[in-house]
């Protein structure tokens, strides 16, 4: 017979997922057979419907998984941006848009609630040249634009975000400044 030990210190988990990887977190989570908790959810160039993180959707068992969730996009993300166009039949054709590029609420004609655990960061201000130095790819931006690495700090340390100012009209949404 085999003994295993177990720790009974809790692990604090959080995700960190980017493109294609969140649609792999989207399936993944909804096929959950155990109730799971998951700190924090920064979800990165998402390439998934824009309407995935609302009400009903297919992205809720993320958004009713995770204590937080931060869906960081730009609007200048050419490969979310081509992805619309040549690969929205493995998608949702109806809603082909990709919260990558749009975020979690904007763009439709009624959109659902989203969860309060849920944002919206715009990061196109500093995902584009001259917010940088050089000319960038955008859609991997997230990985080393000092700016983004920041904020991706900022959120799974709870701590505050001096760059983040609020979208006018959106309790959720947020621009994040270079």
């Amino acid at each position: 017979s085999r003994v295993v030990a177990t720790s009974e210190t809790p692990v604090e988990l959080s995700f960190l997922t980017h493109s294609e990887g969140n649609y792999m977190l989207m399936v993944g989570l909804a096929a959950l057979t155990k109730p799971a908790s998951v700190a924090k959810c920064l979800m990165l160039a998402a390439d998934v419907s824009a309407v995935s993180l609302q009400t009903g959707e297919q992205g809720q068992a993320i958004a009713s998984t995770c204590g937080q969730v931060t869906a960081y996009y730009s609007g200048a993300d050419e490969t979310l941006n081509s992805s619309n166009y040549e690969f929205f039949q493995y998608h949702r054709s109806d809603y082909p848009t990709r919260l990558g590029v749009i975020g979690p609420y904007y763009g439709f004609p009624a959109p659902k609630a989203l969860n309060p655990n849920v944002v919206g960061l715009d990061c196109s201000a500093v995902t584009v040249f001259p917010a940088v130095s050089s000319i960038i790819y955008v859609h991997s931006s997230y990985l080393y634009v000092p700016a983004l690495i920041a904020d991706e700090v900022q959120t799974l340390l709870s701590a505050a975000h001096p760059k983040r100012t609020a979208i006018p009209g959106t309790t959720q949404g947020f621009v994040l400044q270079p």
